[in-house]
This record gives C-alpha cells, sequence and structure tokens, in this order.
C-alpha cells in the first residue's frame, strides 16, 4: 500500500558567529508505511531517521553547513493509484516555512499546524 506523508524538516545553518534554523513543509510518497507498526512513537522515529538519512549536508553560498533532518509527521494519507518503482521514499512537493530566526518547532506547529494531534511529538 502506498502512502503520502507530509512531514515537517529542520535544517541548522551553522553560520561562523550564529546557528539559525530553516523549516520545510514536505509530501512525501512511501510504499513502507505500515500503521499498525509506524503510528507509534518509536515507528515515527524510525521513519524520520529513515528520511533524514537521505538528506545530504550541503554548504550554501556564503559557505556555511546546512544539515536538514525530518521532525515531525503531521499526515498521513493513503494513495489509491499505482506508481512506477520508486526508493523507499520519494519526495513529490516541499516549501520552505517562513519563521523568524529564532523560531522553534513548536512555534511552526503553533502557526501553521494549529489542530495537530497525530503522535507525540518526537
Amino acid at each position: 500500500m502506498l502512502h503520502s506523508l507530509k512531514i515537517v524538516k529542520e535544517a541548522v545553518v551553522h553560520a561562523e558567529n550564529v546557528e539559525h534554523k530553516l523549516f520545510e513543509e514536505s509530501i512525501v510518497l512511501t510504499k513502507s508505511f505500515n500503521f499498525t507498526n509506524d503510528s507509534s512513537v518509536e515507528g515515527q522515529r524510525k521513519i524520520l531517521a529513515a528520511i533524514t538519512s537521505q538528506e545530504p549536508q550541503y554548504k550554501n553560498e556564503y559557505g556555511d553547513l546546512v544539515e536538514w533532518k525530518a521532525v515531525l509527521i503531521v499526515e498521513v494519507c493513503e494513495v489509491d493509484f499505482d506508481i512506477p518503482p520508486m526508493d523507499e521514499y520519494a519526495e513529490i512537493f516541499s516549501h520552505f516555512i517562513e519563521m523568524p530566526p529564532a523560531a522553534t518547532l513548536q512555534d511552526v506547529i503553533h502557526k501553521f499546524y494549529p489542530d495537530y494531534v497525530w503522535g507525540e511529538m518526537i
């Protein structure tokens, strides 16, 4: 069964004198999600770790190291169509979330996902 996961990713930008965070919302397709096993906190951590392992570290145009990690599963939906073979996780959509420099994940949840109740905070 194919599922789509709406996730929030967080990036830490290691600048010369200060670190700051960026946030991104992504829609990821996966064929390995199982509600019975993966809706637990441990199951969510496993999925987020697997998605994070696919995120490359890179240097931005200023030479600062940027490290992305998946930090929250917001929503899970079954997808009722067939797609060609793919990796375990395939990102199909993403956009940056505009927040002040000192914003936290809790600030993002409060502003963009006020009805968030799926699982516990990871």
